[in-house]
Parts: structure tokens; C-alpha cells; sequence
């Protein structure tokens, strides 16, 4: 597996902070941290895989708080609308 750190606390900005791989090399799962707090803007912050390859599950979080798939586009949506 692979793990990238700021200060001690799980941190990536330009990738998953963690990247977990089975025994036999296949990816597992991938984690977007900042800070220590799962979070991701653009997608699921926690991505699971089946040993063949296929999507097992995806969780989304911002700033550490976990949201429903639903609730996840719906802050996305209002964010994209305080941009304009």
C-alpha cells in the first residue's frame, strides 16, 4: 500500500492519500485525505474495488463529514452555483 503524510495526519492534494492493494497486487481501495479528514470535491473519497477489477463501493465525504451520494451532488451543486 501506499500513503502519503503531512505532519503526521493522511494528506494528498493531487491524488488519494492512501492507495490499498490486495496480496496478489490487484487495487483494492483508494482514500482522499486532507488533513487527517476524509474529503474529496470532485467524486467518492473512499473507492472500493472487487479482486476482478469492478467497482465494489464508493463513499463521499467532505471535510470529514460522510454524505449520501445525493447529498454529495447537491453541495456540488450549490458550490458551482456560488461560482458564478
Amino acid at each position: 500500500s501506499e500513503h502519503y503524510c503531512i505532519n503526521g495526519k493522511y494528506h494528498r492534494t493531487d491524488g488519494p492519500a492512501f492507495i490499498y492493494y490486495r496480496f496478489g497486487g490487484s487495487l483494492y481501495c483508494v482514500q482522499y485525505c486532507i488533513y487527517g479528514q476524509n474529503h474529496r470535491t470532485d467524486g467518492p473519497a473512499i473507492i472500493r474495488y472487487n479482486a476482478n477489477g469492478s467497482l465494489s463501493g464508493e463513499e463521499y465525504y467532505l471535510n470529514g463529514k460522510h454524505l449520501s451520494k445525493d447529498q454529495f451532488l447537491e453541495q456540488q451543486q450549490n458550490f458551482a452555483g456560488k461560482l458564478k
